[in-house]
């Protein structure tokens, strides 16, 4: 009798573990590669700091944008992608979208694009388009003056990420004029 359970416990986690992995394959072909896919900007505020990386990828820097946000605006996704991440890192909650292969990042590489501090609306797994809404900002980011939403775009994780300007991106750099001086 408890050799059949351990066989029956044993062909349910197998079986489960089978449907896992075919779910996971049909969320990440449910979208098209970053490098087919249109992005857009997680907010329709006004770039509050720049994307100033270090020289070294270990110097400090600030590896993406802030954008001004109005509280009871929503946060949305700059492009199509999987959720791989939704909820605390450390101190901040943030979310991570994976958007696949991409011409600005190194061949075998995907891109992922972080947004923080956004209490998430989304879960892992969850695969969003470019305008889907994934959270609202919660809490005042340390180096903005009012509201805003950190935007960073990168590749890989752990010794081999890269960081890019998230407005690469975008199909249209936004315009930025300089008042008159004469």
């Amino acid at each position: 009798m408890q050799r059949t359970t351990k066989h029956f416990l044993f062909t349910l986690v197998m079986l489960f573990s089978v449907l896992l992995g075919q779910v996971t394959s049909v969320a990440e072909t449910a979208f098209k590669p970053a490098s087919e896919n249109t992005f857009v900007s997680p907010s329709s505020g006004r770039q509050v700091r720049a994307f100033t990386p270090g020289a070294e990828r270990w110097d400090p820097g600030h590896r993406g944008v802030d954008l001004a946000i109005s509280p009871v605006q929503r946060v949305v996704a700059a492009g199509a992608g999987i959720v791989t991440f939704a909820g605390f890192l450390a101190t901040r909650e943030i979310v991570v979208i994976k958007h696949g292969a991409h011409h600005l990042v190194p061949a075998g590489e995907e891109l992922f694009t972080v947004y923080e501090p956004v209490k998430p609306l989304v879960r892992v797994g969850d695969v969003v388009s470019a305008g889907t809404p994934i959270g609202v900002v919660n809490t005042r980011h340390a180096h903005c003056p009012s509201l805003c939403v950190h935007w960073g775009a990168k590749w890989s994780h752990g010794h081999s990420v890269g960081y890019l300007n998230p407005w690469l991106l975008l199909p249209q750099l936004p315009v930025s004029l300089l008042p008159w001086v004469s």
